[in-house]
């Protein structure tokens, strides 16, 4: 099993993606941006940028990319995420 790679700046940032997969199973990247920037749902002072959410969920072992999906009013692709078996 892997070590968790969590930094210092990103911990609320990442435990609010994982406790989001965990309720969905699995999500598209503005989806989950949705979710991390919306006030009423999560409790991230100033959000998240779309850039910097990309940078999390590829680069960290606890996302796993699952697919793409077609998104027809936005008119391109985006990948879907989930969450690795050992989290």
């Amino acid at each position: 099993m892997p070590k968790k790679s969590i930094g210092n700046r990103q911990v609320k940032t990442t435990d609010a993606i994982i406790k989001y997969l965990r309720e969905k199973g699995e999500a598209t990247t503005p989806a989950i941006h949705e979710y991390l920037n919306d006030r009423s749902r999560c409790t991230l002072r100033n959000g998240c940028t779309i850039n910097r959410l990309v940078n999390l969920l590829g680069k960290m072992p606890e996302f796993e990319h699952c697919g793409m999906v077609y998104l027809p009013d936005r008119y391109y692709e985006v990948k879907e995420w989930r969450l690795a078996d050992w989290v």
